[in-house]
């Protein structure tokens, strides 16, 4: 019984792999270098700097705490934009971005705080944040993936 379980488990998860194929986005990313206003931020604070991206919500983990939204995304742009929406004590914050992936690392550029406008390249320059993240393999029980059962 275990064993028809566990197949119906890895066809469930295939098939829903196909039907919904994840984003290169997806999973969780940490930070390796952030300039901030054209000054290089310690790379312990980088490091400390975490996201995590599962569909269109996103996690954002810093040494001050862990604030949670969503991203929307159009890579019909370049390049790419992504609108993220923090809330913090009940306020949204809505920051433009733009973005890419490549070798691995995410590069995320935009404006310090809310309300600038979104950077046209991943620049530095005063009043915009460039950061590069590296993406972390992370377990993924629960988030569709099927766990593996003892046999019989």
């Amino acid at each position: 019984m275990k064993r028809i379980l566990l197949t119906l488990s890895l066809l469930t998860a295939v098939l829903w792999a196909d039907e919904n194929p994840s984003h290169p986005l997806e999973g969780a990313w940490t930070g390796q270098r952030i300039v901030e206003g054209g000054k290089k931020i310690d790379p312990a604070t980088a490091k400390a700097f975490k996201m995590v991206f599962r569909g269109e919500k996103v996690s954002v983990t810093t040494n001050a705490g862990e604030v949670n939204g969503t991203i929307q995304l159009d890579d019909s742009k370049n390049p790419k934009w992504m609108d993220i929406k923090l809330t913090m004590d009940g306020v949204v914050m809505t920051i433009p971005a733009i973005y890419e992936i490549r070798d691995g690392n995410l590069q995320l550029c935009h404006p310090e705080g809310e309300g600038g406008k979104r950077p046209t390249a991943f620049e530095v320059s005063d009043g915009v944040v460039l950061a590069t993240f590296k993406h972390q393999e992370v377990e993924q029980a629960g988030a569709g993936q099927p766990a593996t059962a003892p046999e019989s």
